[in-house]
């Protein structure tokens, strides 16, 4: 199985959330719906949705490290958090 971790500034915070990218929310369905389950497919998004967690959206799991359009140094803190989410998924499918 293949992994995919799609980091963006931005992604929907609900399936009503259809004005977020609506390219990127088009690309991440076609790949699951082309791959499915030959895939593992992760969303991380630096800024929005504003507040920090994982969620699914569209059956997909995201982590948003809710960055809120912070402005230097307060971006140093949002990228840490995605370097630590990412160290964390690294870890977790290298032992499966």
């Amino acid at each position: 199985m293949k992994n995919i971790v799609l980091l963006t500034p931005g992604f929907p915070e609900s399936i009503e959330d259809t004005t977020c990218i609506p390219a990127l929310q088009a690309l991440v369905l076609e790949l699951k719906k082309l791959y499915g389950d030959e895939i593992n497919l992760q969303v991380v998004s630096f800024q929005y949705p504003f507040k920090k967690g994982n969620y699914f959206w569209n059956a997909i799991p995201c982590f948003s490290a809710g960055g809120a359009n912070s402005k230097f140094p307060s971006r140093w803190k949002t990228w840490t958090t995605v370097f630590k989410f990412c160290e964390v998924i690294t870890k977790s499918i290298l032992s499966m």
